[in-house]
């Protein structure tokens, strides 16, 4: 049969609503349908301008089909989406091959107005079109309603080497800037601070102190906990994402937030929502947000606590309704601890049960960023082994030398610990008097560590705040660089782990900075 397929016009309209209607079959009595195709009538005509609208027609001119798609960019990974809202095919051409013809037709165009994704819903007991849409394809999402697509040619968008990573140019970029309040790293420390027993390591590879490290990160946690060590938590993190979901499944994260976590799942394919906490709200989790957010029913929910960039700690007692919540849908919670040692009285969110994961490492608190050490604990004996096989194809081995060093640092912790806590406790108190006495600055004030969020009252944005600062000697980061919502305009990311002298001379360089820029 000859047929053919163009943009729809105006005059389509009402043969694209009696498509509607005849897919409809019996149920076409109910008044509730009918008020349905009145309203589908008027989005058409709302959306007819702005979107793609595209008819299969025969040779006679009778629509056989219709497909309804919109083009736009995702704020979060930068890609460029076009989703499917509505593919109808007239009941007398089912089996026909018009639904491949027209998908082939929308994934052609797509690709010639430099989309990244073409995705599309249906719904998860429909598996005559799960079967359809994988063979075109698509790639299935796990225990949630939509399929996925990546458009066949790589055009270059969505892949990492093309995110943007504001927040990790800034601090290269500036790294020799005189007083540096941006990193959010304790100083380092050196090899000859480690007081390694065995001066003669030997460089193969030494499963043994994998085996002994990991059980000794474990004890940290308490019994029946598994932990794998990696190349550094966002290593933990990146691989946790990878392993454990797939692309179209969705994942809840916080914002602000450190930019990884919302770029490596939208590279990885998945379907990014936001859990917003606000300076308004102290940067934890509202109730009302959180629960609309589940709704959605995310395969994973991801935080960090304390929270990246606020400071702020929830505590087990807001990460227990968290977890309760999200056992309904079965879903998993990761919980970034990477600055918890900070608190000495703290408890990992490893307590609440088996559908948790934390990561951690050796880089915030102790001091140790160079060696590459981080890790993964769960109390999830089938979770530990399928990301122990992916480790396995991706990162068989991590470096021997660091990983004793690292062993020599978990047997000494209480040592590097009682360092860095008095370093956090004595500049914390040093910078809340200079937010207290400075004029034009509030923050929430930080659990025991050396990060914090303060919200600014300056006439400019807070990326020419900070460029100002920069030029005058002091370096921050600006909030914008922790997600996409307005109101992070009006923060910086502060952090306090220098010397006493250095703190008080970059906090005071901070105070000229914001009477120039009020």
């Amino acid at each position: 049969m000859s047929r053919s397929i163009r943009r729809a016009k105006r005059e389509d309209i009402p043969g694209i609503v009696m498509l509607e209607k005849m897919s409809m079959g019996p149920l076409w009595s109910d008044e509730g349908l009918e008020y349905e195709m009145e309203s589908m009538e008027e989005f058409v005509r709302e959306r007819f301008t702005c979107d793609n609208m595209w008819v299969m027609e025969d040779k006679n001119g009778d629509l056989l089909a219709f497909l309804h798609s919109t083009n736009y960019k995702d704020a979060i990974s930068s890609n460029m989406i076009c989703e499917i809202y509505t593919i109808i095919i007239h009941p007398e051409h089912f089996g026909k091959g018009i639904g491949g013809e027209l998908m082939e037709h929308q994934r052609k165009i797509a690709l010639e107005e430099g989309m990244d994704i073409m995705k599309l819903e249906v719904l998860s007991n429909n598996h005559r079109a799960i079967r359809f849409y994988n063979q075109k394809g698509f790639q299935e999402r796990k225990k949630v309603m939509a399929m996925h697509l990546n458009c066949h040619e790589d055009n270059g968008r969505g892949s990492p080497d093309t995110m943007p990573f504001p927040l990790l140019d800034w601090l290269m970029e500036n790294k020799d800037t005189r007083y540096d309040l941006a990193t959010s790293s304790m100083p380092p420390n050196s090899l000859g601070d480690v007081m390694c027993t065995e001066p003669n390591i030997t460089l193969g590879v030494d499963p043994g102190i994998t085996v002994e490290l990991e059980e000794a990160i474990g004890s940290l946690y308490g019994d029946e906990v598994h932990v794998m060590v990696t190349s550094g938590t966002q290593a933990a993190n990146t691989l946790v994402l990878s392993t454990l979901l797939r692309p179209g499944d969705t994942v809840l994260t916080e914002e602000p937030s450190y930019p990884s976590l919302h770029i490596v799942p939208s590279v990885l394919g998945m379907k990014l929502e936001l859990l917003e906490r606000s300076f308004d709200q102290g940067f934890l989790v509202r109730e009302d947000v959180l629960y609309e957010c589940i709704s959605s029913r995310p395969r994973m929910v991801v935080l960090t606590d304390p929270h990246n960039p606020s400071g702020v700690y929830m505590g087990p007692r807001a990460l227990t309704r968290i977890y309760e919540t999200l056992e309904m849908w079965d879903s998993l919670l990761l919980v970034d601890e990477i600055y918890r040692d900070f608190l000495p009285d703290s408890s990992s969110a490893l307590d609440l049960g088996e559908n948790v994961l934390v990561t951690s490492s050796l880089s915030k608190v102790y001091g140790f960023a160079g060696l590459r050490i981080g890790w993964v604990a769960t109390r999830n004996k089938e979770l530990m082994k399928r990301l122990r096989r992916a480790k396995e194809h991706l990162m068989p081995n991590n470096s021997v030398l660091s990983e004793r060093v690292a062993l020599e640092i978990i047997k000494n912790r209480d040592s590097y610990l009682s360092v860095s806590r008095n370093v956090a406790r004595r500049n914390l108190k040093l910078v809340k008097g200079w937010v207290d006495e400075t004029q034009g600055v509030r923050w929430v004030e930080p659990a025991r560590g050396i990060i914090s969020f303060p919200r600014l009252d300056v006439s400019v944005s807070t990326v020419e705040f900070a460029k100002e600062a920069r030029d005058k000697g002091v370096l921050v980061v600006p909030g914008e660089f922790f997600g996409s919502q307005k109101w992070l305009e009006g923060h910086i990311r502060l952090t306090f782990k220098l010397d006493e002298h250095e703190l008080k001379k970059g906090l005071e360089l901070l105070s000229h900075t914001l009477s120039a820029c009020r």
